[in-house]
């Protein structure tokens, strides 16, 4: 499936959309990819599964731990949490 990309003209780069796709496993259960919900977190240095934090500004997802530390980082510089907890 093609992009539109006129819809994201002058927006800034992290508003873009990501190319992802499920990963599939050695067992052949597809499972989801990096980012995405229930699969690894985004963060390039972090393989942790089970990613469930939702980031508004990128709107990925990653780990518990990867999350805390971005909110802390958030709330030292006076802004609010930047990632929530989605089930």
């Amino acid at each position: 499936m093609a992009i539109d990309a006129s819809r994201f003209a002058g927006k800034p780069w992290w508003q873009m959309p990501l190319a992802t796709a499920a990963i599939r496993h050695a067992d052949g259960a597809q499972r989801p990819g990096k980012g995405e919900h229930g699969g690894e977190c985004q963060r390039i240095a972090c393989d942790q599964g089970n990613a469930r934090w939702f980031n508004q500004t990128n709107a990925r997802y990653y780990c518990a731990t990867c999350a805390r530390t971005f909110n802390d980082i958030s709330r030292r510089h006076g802004q609010a949490p930047l990632c929530e907890l989605q089930l």
